[in-house]
């Protein structure tokens, strides 16, 4: 839990958590995910300069929006923040994928119907996934491979990141509900979460996987962020 003595390394007011990898302040955060959202530009009246604290926070935003970059608020983390939740009736049900790996994970394929929001939660997780930079560079086998290969564990982590899907607390199934109360229990941060989706999804040891270097590589890259938040998290007090 956050101590009153943590500050917003944006504008130095305290800071309400982890937001986009930055301990920040609830304004910062709003103001970081508008800014990104909207996409909006910003022009500063002086010679970029500005004191950005509590007091003059929103005298500039041009130099509070450089700030938020400064002290490396992720921009991706706010774009992705909903895995794909942009707009999930407009979406088709998915057929289910049939693998041999269906233990631990059988428990998600009794859910697995057009029915329900599992099956609107893995489409929409589809299509997220099938618009990020990495997988658009890799031959379509290639992205079939690696999907088939983690699609049920990309699912089970991505419920767990929901606390309004309630599916694995309702279904009776004791292992896994330890698994998702460890995970919850880590307040894992938007940054970290990306970083184990990336982490999960691009694992290189399937045998048919043609671009396999570049699967480590973007797997590793994923390991890096994960490591770099970690390590802020223990700088800074949390870990």
């Amino acid at each position: 839990m956050l101590g009153s003595c943590i500050a917003c390394r944006v504008c130095g007011d305290r800071a309400s958590g982890r937001h986009y990898g930055v301990l920040s302040c609830d304004g910062c955060r709003g103001f970081f995910k508008r800014s990104i959202r909207r996409n909006l530009k910003y022009t500063c009246k002086e010679s970029k300069k500005c004191v950005i604290d509590v007091i003059h926070r929103n005298q500039c935003q041009a130099c509070r929006f450089e700030k938020c970059l400064i002290v490396s608020m992720n921009r991706h983390a706010v774009q992705n923040e909903r895995l794909g939740f942009e707009n999930p009736n407009s979406m088709k049900p998915a057929k289910p994928m049939v693998t041999s790996r269906k233990k631990p994970f059988s428990f998600m394929l009794n859910f697995y119907n057009p029915s329900t929001e599992s099956t609107t939660c893995a489409w929409s997780l589809v299509r997220w996934w099938s618009s990020l930079p990495p997988s658009n560079s890799f031959q379509a086998s290639d992205r079939r491979i690696l999907f088939s290969n983690c699609w049920h564990s990309l699912l089970f982590f991505h419920v767990i990141c929901q606390p309004r899907m309630t599916m694995i607390d309702e279904s009776g199934n004791e292992k896994l509900r330890a698994i998702a109360k460890t995970i919850r229990s880590l307040c894992l941060s938007v940054v970290e979460q990306w970083a184990l989706t990336v982490i999960l999804i691009y694992r290189p040891e399937d045998g048919r996987l043609e671009s396999k270097s570049e699967i480590v590589n973007t797997q590793r890259s994923a390991m890096l962020m994960l490591a770099e938040c970690h390590a802020a998290r223990v700088f800074q007090g949390e870990g």
